[in-house]
């Protein structure tokens, strides 16, 4: 009878290390999703970015890791020569510009998704100046994404524009732009 006990209660262990192990599975899957890990010291934070990153390493430093803080659609946006619906198109010499926002001031990760913008020149604006006052560094440039890296100053004087001009005779589209700020990894994260 001591064997039979015995044997239940093996397989009941069993049946419960199975149970955790399978838990634990699942709560791995979860935190992925939330925490992508590239290398020994890169985190990003958000899945999308996690496969751009893994596919660049985007210049990040060690110390470097980015969360998503928005998505700019067309009604966050303003077109010349163009039309705005669900997305922006462009026609030639058209221009997307926008939003206007008071971003503080640091490096942030900056990328357009859309069609046809290998054709576009893209610029960054403080708003109340002339000419292009923020330098930006592209890191990626195809027909359906476009990626940079700008420094937002801490003398800005208005809010920020992220500008594409289309100098093709093809229509640009662009379907949303996601920024993200990158931050320095301290001992507390």
């Amino acid at each position: 009878m001591t064997n039979k006990y015995q044997e239940i209660i093996f397989v009941i262990i069993i049946i419960i290390i199975f149970a955790i192990t399978i838990s634990m599975y699942n709560l791995y899957l979860k935190i992925q999703k939330q925490f992508a890990f590239v290398g020994d010291n890169k985190r990003i934070i958000n899945e999308e970015i996690n496969e751009i990153f893994n596919e660049l390493f985007l210049g990040f430093s060690e110390n470097e890791f980015a969360i998503k803080i928005e998505t700019l659609r067309s009604k966050d946006l303003y077109v010349l020569n163009g039309q705005k619906e669900n997305c922006i198109k462009l026609k030639k010499d058209g221009l997307q510009y926008g939003p206007y926002r008071m971003y503080k001031p640091g490096k942030y990760l900056i990328i357009y998704i859309g069609s046809n913008l290998k054709n576009g020149k893209f610029d960054v604006y403080d708003y109340k100046l002339s000419t292009p006052s923020i330098s930006l560094n592209i890191i990626k440039k195809e027909e359906n994404k476009v990626i940079y890296r700008v420094d937002i100053p801490e003398d800005l004087v208005a809010g920020i524009e992220f500008r594409v001009k289309n100098i093709e005779d093809k229509d640009i589209s662009v379907t949303k732009i996601d920024v993200y700020e990158i931050f320095e990894k301290n001992n507390n994260i």
